[in-house]
């Protein structure tokens, strides 16, 4: 839970009495006193007795208020029955400073715009900073109202040089430190007089009257450093070992220290600070560097500042300076061109850089949190700033994206979330937020940030929470059906006060969609072993890539199988590869067939198993492939397939290999068996999902599927070139007689293997999703201008064909085989809705010269496609597309 700080300060703070001693004399000043009873004893029976009949008894918060005198709250504070005994205190409501400096002004701005005014929730009174540096003038008019109390000094004081005023030639400052000083021989510990300048320009961003952040702190100068500015690590020692000294255990303090050198040899001093419950900002240097390399910058628990310019940039210096980075950095600050006490004046400012001055920035901002909680520890106080931190501001930023930042806690803007009507049973319900800033967190992580989105969700059901919905994410069940569906979400961003839990619009969930029905979807690159998305490649003979696809990609979480594209490249042997059903045994068939050298793709209809996913199986005769898959589209499960047009997945078989039959001669035909009992097909069905492959052809030609009984189309299915092996899938309308027919268009015999994949049921489409199986037609040939301007596509463009639809209702996809031919160069197709993005997945590759066809899943925008060719450099191809089927 992040803690939240109130927007008063107390003008002064009491601790606990511990073993306070009886006063010399008798004193009978009295003030108010708040005392606070054990929870366990009765308040209007004990306070009377020891606080007197005048006592206001609040009986419910077991606390009493009396006037009491010093020695009688001491005696009071003893007694057995009390917890605490605190002196009264006064408060006061945020100030504001009005014409405040930039760096002032940019620390209460949550969006990094300025005002010109500095609101502040109190002044840091009761909190004593101690400034580490060169001591203080404490005479400048910044210092007037501060409450500066007794240092400590480790240095050589210096005497300065004097010259005679030119008017009243009385003898006046030339320099403290200039030319003609010379260096006094002995240290006064209480000379804290600064002859440098820096410790009262880092002085006055504490409690200086323009200048500083805390103006109502007590400051304690602590000098070690000389005229030049610098300090020995032993006087450093020296510093720590006088504040924890007199540092009084449990009240509120921060250490400033703008120094530091290389290594680390004082952090496990600056940690003894910390473990003495004092809170130490420290400057992260300016040497252009990590700032782990700088002690005691890279003390752990210290809270490390770096710089930041007006523009909310990192400073650049001269010499390549900037400031020190990397993941020992906790805040940035202004640090560049920062308003401070000009030390050489009685009054005034001048402007300086470093992250000298970003230090005492913070320094102050802690000096603002302990007022409000003057029990909080280092790390409390730590992680409070952290919290208040604008976030992202910074343009270029080396370190953590955080920016110091005093004022409330930033608040949301926006509406309740929504979820998207339309949800069915086993649909993945998805919530969408808008408030703004969009929800997220910045974590560091092994100096790395890290950022995610920042929400807990709840989701209800009829205003019931779901035990175990809690995830961004919910996937409804059968038992939902009917029932409301709501999500209550919190937001939480860096710097704001997280949303109140908001209840999204609730959405009625209707029954699951009907099964078998196609759904064409926006292609989603599922495997690149190349890359090692989704698996590493490349893959070896006998293995298995699983791919999870319920859910993924649009995909229904019960669907009963999946349109992929499946593309083999960068093979050294030749070989193919099996999809089927994850969980199942790998069937004798294959779904892509690859050479080496060549890349090749096809289209497979995969059953989903039982856990989600598909199983690709490579079979590499003597080397490996490289694997990509691509989603095209799905068929919904989780039920009886009913409707007409339904597409139903069958386990993988084969129907025809002409290697043991015999081969299918040129410009003959075959008709192969595509229904019955054994193959899980009925006699009516209207279509099949046939995975059709060519291999040894003697002469360049084409196959095409078509029903038995109709005439031969004018159309292809796959296109092959002598000693080819080459698969595509085909979806072909069943005969009367229950068969499809096979017609090789070559001059002589090849070998014709055929694998079913699934089929389409029977009767009149009517749903959306369902398959309307038609005879093939030829929509496009930019060779003669069919369907499109006549000519070859040129790399980097596209064609969109208008296909004829169905009479039965506007399509919302098409299945189609496109055919590559006639390409200058290598390249590829790919195919998707009109007026849609251009995906970055391909349906088809090609090499030079070679015909390749593949078939499509494409979804239509106003019975529309388009398809884009990249053809190599400057190249072209012809592009070819029959239609076999409409998606309703």
């Amino acid at each position: 839970m992040r803690a939240r700080r109130t927007l008063f300060a107390g003008l002064a703070t009491l601790g606990l009495f511990a073993g306070v001693m009886p006063a010399a004399q008798a004193d009978t000043t009295t003030d108010t006193y708040i005392v606070q009873l054990k929870s366990t004893v009765s308040a209007s029976s004990v306070a009377p007795p020891i606080l007197g009949s005048d006592a206001t008894v609040l009986g419910n918060i077991h606390t009493a208020i009396a006037e009491l005198t010093a020695a009688k709250a001491a005696s009071v504070a003893a007694n057995p029955n009390v917890i605490s005994v605190r002196k009264d205190i006064k408060v006061k409501a945020t100030g504001t400073e009005t014409g405040a400096p930039w760096d002032l002004d940019l620390l209460d701005s949550r969006t990094g715009a300025t005002d010109t005014s500095y609101t502040y929730p109190n002044t840091g009174t009761g909190v004593t900073v101690y400034v580490i540096d060169s001591g203080l003038i404490a005479t400048h008019t910044e210092f007037a109202s501060a409450h500066i109390l007794p240092g400590i000094n480790f240095v050589q004081n210096v005497i300065p040089k004097y010259v005679p005023d030119p008017i009243t030639q009385l003898p006046v400052l030339d320099h403290y430190c200039g030319p003609g000083s010379v260096a006094d021989s002995t240290v006064d510990p209480a000379n804290t007089v600064d002859q440098v300048g820096h410790g009262t320009a880092v002085s006055s961003l504490v409690v200086g009257a323009r200048d500083g952040v805390a103006k109502g702190a007590n400051l304690v100068p602590v000098r070690m450093l000389d005229c030049d500015g610098d300090g020995d690590g032993a006087d450093y020692v020296s510093a720590v070992s006088w504040i924890i000294a007199n540092h009084t255990p449990g009240t509120p303090a921060v250490v400033n220290v703008s120094l530091g050198g290389a290594g680390t040899v004082l952090n496990s001093y600056t940690q003894m600070l910390i473990a003495a419950g004092i809170t130490v900002v420290a400057a992260a240097g300016n040497e252009n560097i990590d700032a782990c390399n700088v002690t005691p910058a890279s003390t752990p628990g210290a809270i490390t500042a770096a710089a930041i310019t007006p523009s909310l940039t990192e400073p650049s210096w001269p010499d390549g300076q900037s400031t020190n980075y990397g993941s020992c950095v906790d805040l940035y600050a202004p640090g560049d061109q920062v308003v401070v006490a000009n030390w050489k004046l009685a009054s005034g400012n001048s402007l300086d850089q470093g992250t000298s001055f970003s230090s005492p920035l913070i320094a102050g901002a802690a000096a603002l949190v302990l007022a409000d909680h003057p029990t909080w520890t280092p790390a409390q106080v730590s992680a409070d700033l952290s919290d208040r931190a604008t976030y992202g501001a910074i343009t270029g930023a080396r370190s953590v994206n955080k920016l110091l930042n005093v004022g409330p806690l930033g608040t949301f803007t926006g509406t309740a979330p929504t979820i998207a009507a339309g949800l069915r049973v086993y649909d993945v319900a998805s919530v969408q937020l808008h408030w703004l800033p969009a929800p997220l967190t910045a974590d560091v992580k092994q100096g790395a940030v890290v950022i995610k989105p920042a929400s807990t969700y709840q989701w209800n059901l009829d205003d019931v929470a779901i035990p175990g919905a809690t995830k961004a994410t919910y996937q409804t069940a059968l038992a939902d059906q009917g029932k409301s569906l709501t999500v209550t979400v919190t937001g939480s961003y860096p710097g704001y006060a997280d949303t109140a839990p908001t209840t999204s619009n609730a959405v009625v969930i209707a029954p699951p969609p009907t099964p078998g029905l196609v759904s064409s979807l926006a292609p989603t690159r599922l495997v690149d072993t190349r890359t090692g998305v989704g698996a590493s490649g490349p893959l070896t003979n006998g293995r298995t890539v699983t791919i999870p696809v319920a859910g993924i990609g649009g995909v229904s979480p019960v669907a009963s199988a999946v349109l992929v594209n499946i593309t083999c490249t960068s093979a050294t042997g030749s070989g193919f590869i099996t999809g089927y059903a994850s969980g199942t045994q790998a069937p004798g068939v294959s779904n892509a067939n690859f050479v080496a050298g060549k890349t090749a793709a096809n289209l497979a209809l995969v059953p989903v198993g039982a856990d989600g996913a598909i199983a690709l199986k490579a079979g590499v005769n003597g080397g490996t492939v490289q694997l990509i898959v691509d989603l095209q589209g799905y068929v919904t499960g989780g039920g009886e397939v009913t409707e007409a047009g339904a597409v139903v997945p069958v386990a993988p078989q084969r129907l025809a290999d002409t290697r043991v039959s015999g081969s299918l001669a040129g410009g003959g035909s075959m008709d192969v068996p595509v229904t019955g009992e054994a193959l899980g097909v009925p006699l009516d069905a209207a279509a099949v999902f046939l995975n059709v492959t060519v291999t040894s052809p003697g002469r360049t030609g084409f196959l095409t599927a078509y029903p038995t009984g109709e005439v031969q189309p004018a159309t292809s299915n796959l296109n092959f070139v002598p000693g080819q092996t080459v698969p595509n899938m085909a979806l072909v309308k069943v005969g009367a007689d229950g068969k499809v027919s096979i017609y090789n268009a070559s001059a002589t015999a090849v070998h014709v293997i055929v694998d079913i994949q699934g089929f389409v049921t029977a009767g009149e489409p009517t749903a959306p999703g369902a398959l309307i199986p038609i005879s093939p037609s030829r929509v496009l040939d930019t060779r003669v201008g069919l369907g499109a301007a006549r000519g070859a596509v040129v790399s980097g463009t596209t064609r969109t064909i208008t296909l004829p639809g169905t009479g039965s209702g506007t399509p919302s996809g098409v299945i189609m085989n496109l055919t590559a031919t006639e390409p200058t160069g290598s390249g590829y197709v790919s195919a998707y809705p009109a007026s849609g993005t251009k995906p970055t997945v391909s349906n088809l590759n090609y090499d030079a010269g070679a015909t390749v066809p593949n078939l499509a899943s494409v979804g239509l925008t106003n019975g529309q496609a388009t398809l884009f060719a990249a053809a190599g450099s400057y190249g072209s191809v012809q592009i070819v597309a029959d239609v076999f089927a409409y998606i309703l």
